[in-house]
Formats: structure tokens, C-alpha cells, sequence
């Protein structure tokens, strides 16, 4: 479930990426300087929390629409 979060997050927030910054992402993932990555994206999203929590609560509803039992 926790790797499906961090995608989910990563991939909406590449999406927002120029190219430019995009790239510099992908270079620093090639070299393993994840501290690095981790420090761009808190500062290109000081809302970064938020994303989390939008799709934690994402996640929630889709597992909720899919067990719930329809009558």
C-alpha cells in the first residue's frame, strides 16, 4: 500500500514538472541522490503533505467503492 502512495504522489508530481526540472529529477534519481530529490520536491511543493493526504483519502474511497457490498 506504501509503495502505491509514494507513486501515485511522485507521479502527480512529475507531472507538473517542466521538462527542464524533469530532467533534473531523473539525473539526480540516476546518481541515487534521493536526499536531493527529496529536498527539489519540498521546494517545488511546500504542499507536498497535501498531496499525500488527497490521495490517501483517494486510495480510501476506491477500496471502499470496491468492497462495499452492493445490493
Amino acid at each position: 500500500m506504501e509503495d502505491l502512495l509514494l507513486d501515485r504522489v511522485l507521479s502527480r508530481m512529475m507531472n507538473e514538472l517542466n521538462e527542464e526540472e524533469a530532467s533534473k529529477v531523473n539525473k539526480l534519481l540516476e546518481k541515487d541522490l534521493q536526499g536531493e530529490v527529496s529536498s527539489f520536491f519540498y521546494e517545488k511543493f511546500p504542499n507536498m503533505n497535501d498531496f499525500f493526504e488527497e490521495e490517501i483519502k483517494s486510495i480510501q474511497e476506491e477500496i471502499e467503492e470496491k468492497y462495499t457490498k452492493k445490493d
